[in-house]
């Protein structure tokens, strides 16, 4: 996966809060945590452009696609 998500938020606290909201939603949905996502890092930051982003990711997934939740 070579990806950089557009994220769109009130401002830097909601940006701060994402890691811990999706562990969250992940628990009160009763999903199952695939052991692959333990190896990734998200990262937000700022992109080339200035925009508020999660990435880049470049990793090597074996799934053939990915589900990301929000709050």
């Amino acid at each position: 996966m070579n990806a950089e998500i557009d994220l769109i938020a009130d401002g830097p606290d909601e940006l701060a809060a994402l890691g811990p909201l999706a562990a969250k939603s992940i628990k009160r949905l009763r999903l199952e945590r695939p052991p692959f996502l333990s190896t990734l890092t998200f990262k937000v930051g700022k992109s080339k452009d200035g925009r508020d982003v999660c990435g880049p990711l470049e990793r090597i997934i074996p799934e053939p696609f990915v589900t990301f939740l929000s709050k």
